[in-house]
């Protein structure tokens, strides 16, 4: 077989790998940690306090707690999903396990875990935010987000954000959620700094069936050139 007999399946194979890479590529995660330093002096300071941590490790910083993250195969299984150019759009959630048992609410002593985190759509607009919302309730109007992050940025007061095709990585405050400040019957806590939050996670880049059929279509038509050579 000479030159012009490789070149039909070869500039085949090329075309289709440069259409199949020009597609953004959606992103799952996989597993990981979840950090989150809860700030005890803004929490004194509100009347609220972290009495215990339970299916979670608390570290030796104050209010410092590791949560980890469920795998695609647990119940509830972690189902997060971003874009591989943009991030946004996201779809799915990570789930967590573990809890934290609160002090000093309006209904006495609560625990929240289990945590989710997500893009949450609460506003008839359709606005949304990344959150961390409570999913321990029976009753899904209880599980509402707990803190929000900061809104992705460059600034020390906004989250920082880094991904690839194999991780994903958050890094900033954490502020009380609106739902969580009518909870407490303070409202004007809503966005006030609580904290902050680390998310490190493995990911694995989602095979989409368009780029299967392009592969696919790529192998049955240098197969079928080859055959007739």
């Amino acid at each position: 077989m000479n030159f012009t007999s490789f070149k039909l399946p070869l500039c085949l194979m090329f075309a289709l790998c440069l259409s199949a890479k020009s597609v953004a590529a959606p992103i799952a995660v996989t597993g990981g940690d979840t950090f989150v330093q809860i700030d005890v002096n803004v929490m004194r300071s509100i009347g609220l306090s972290i009495d215990s941590v339970s299916g979670a490790d608390l570290l030796t910083m104050p209010g410092f707690i590791a949560f980890g993250m469920n795998s695609q195969a647990a119940d509830p299984a972690t189902t997060f999903v971003f874009d591989s150019e943009n991030f946004s759009p996201v779809s799915g959630a990570i789930q967590h396990t573990g809890s934290i048992t609160f002090g000093g609410t309006p209904i006495g002593v609560v625990t929240l875990g289990d945590f989710e985190f997500s893009d949450y759509n609460s506003d008839p607009a359709g606005a949304s935010r990344l959150v961390l919302r409570n999913t321990l309730f029976e009753d899904e109007v209880n599980n509402f987000p707990i803190f929000d992050l900061a809104p992705v940025g460059g600034g020390p007061s906004e989250t920082s954000l880094s991904y690839d095709d194999d991780s994903l990585s958050t890094d900033g405050p954490i502020l009380v959620s609106p739902e969580l400040a009518a909870f407490l019957g303070q409202p004007a806590l809503a966005g006030a700094v609580a904290g902050s939050a680390k998310i490190s996670a493995q990911a694995v880049i989602v095979p989409e069936p368009s780029s299967l059929a392009l592969a696919l279509l790529a192998f049955v038509g240098v197969s079928v050139i080859i055959a007739r050579q």
